[in-house]
């Protein structure tokens, strides 16, 4: 799955600028600890003016295989937190563009077109978790069994996120204070009532380092 991760930060790299930036906690990550049937391989970046990306890919044996991006602006950006991730199970895909709006911004035409092009891709039927209700009505929750597909997906997400970000950077943090607090709010939920990531984290870390590497690596809001 490094190649779907290096496609959408590829694609980040033409707006942003990220500095790769060392993971002090839980390096390498596998379950169990001495056969390692489940890997994890974390990366990390600091993103000017912007906050921090984390990508994250999971290998369970070749069985099942994800990878997921998180763009959290916490320098206060007026654009919506970013959580992608991929999963493949045999030639199963199910991809994951969920797009959190947390500040004063409105939706970007080009993530709304998206939506539209890939519109006819069949939806996933997920469980009821509460942070499905937090979503915007333009991310993407699909299934599809052509890489091509898959690919195109992360490529224009990552493009239309990328110009969303540089055009709220020329015009400036106007709302910084108060995004960076309703940011903290989702951060705090996240952690308290569930995430997408929590369970294999826990199992890999244990319950303590989990929420450590959540707090400090996946979804960071403060200052370090």
């Amino acid at each position: 799955m490094n190649d779907l991760i290096s496609l959408a930060t590829e694609s980040l790299s033409r707006y942003l600028t990220l500095r790769p930036k060392e993971i002090k906690e839980a390096q390498p990550m596998k379950w169990p600890r001495h056969i390692g049937l489940m890997k994890l391989e974390a990366h990390r970046y600091d993103v000017q003016d912007y906050g921090n990306l984390l990508t994250l890919n999971t290998n369970a044996m070749g069985l099942m295989k994800l990878a997921t991006i998180v763009l959290t602006p916490n320098q206060g950006l007026d654009v919506p937190l970013l959580l992608i991730d991929v999963m493949k199970m045999g030639k199963k895909r199910v991809v994951f563009v969920e797009y959190y709006n947390l500040c004063a911004c409105q939706s970007d035409i080009l993530v709304e077109d998206l939506h539209q092009k890939y519109k006819y891709l069949a939806d996933y039927k997920e469980k009821d978790h509460w942070y499905v209700k937090e979503r915007e009505p333009y991310s993407l929750i699909k299934t599809c069994s052509d890489d091509r597909i898959v690919q195109g997906i992360l490529k224009d997400e990552a493009d239309a996120y990328g110009q969303w970000c540089l055009q709220a950077m020329q015009t400036g943090n106007k709302h910084q204070e108060q995004n960076i607090k309703q940011l903290k709010l989702f951060q705090h939920r996240m952690i308290q009532e569930g995430n997408p990531s929590q369970k294999t984290l826990e199992r890999v870390l244990g319950k303590e380092k989990a929420e450590l590497f959540f707090r400090h690596c996946i979804m960071p809001v403060e200052k370090e």
